[in-house]
């Protein structure tokens, strides 16, 4: 004898459910957010160097900082999975 509850699992596109049943404004609001995030991480890669040269470090120094800054981004990803 087997107790359990019964799923109802919708039928559609997965996409189409963040919008479903007042959940618009808020799947808008995370999709903006990540956008903005990753633009974030795109202008700092981008401009670090500069902006540390300009601050009177080493063009050379800077470049290395902000490679480190990538290379330190793989293991955190790789712990934070674990």
């Amino acid at each position: 004898m087997s107790i359990g509850i019964d799923e109802h699992k919708p039928k559609g596109f997965v996409v189409t459910q963040l919008f479903k049943e007042r959940r618009g404004a808020v799947t808008l609001l995370l999709w903006v957010m990540f956008f903005m995030n990753l633009l974030d991480l795109y202008f700092l890669n981008s401009w670090l160097p500069t902006v540390m040269n300009d601050d009177g470090i080493p063009l050379r120094t800077a470049i290395v900082i902000t490679t480190l800054f990538q290379i330190g981004a793989a293991p955190s990803a790789l712990e934070a999975k674990a």
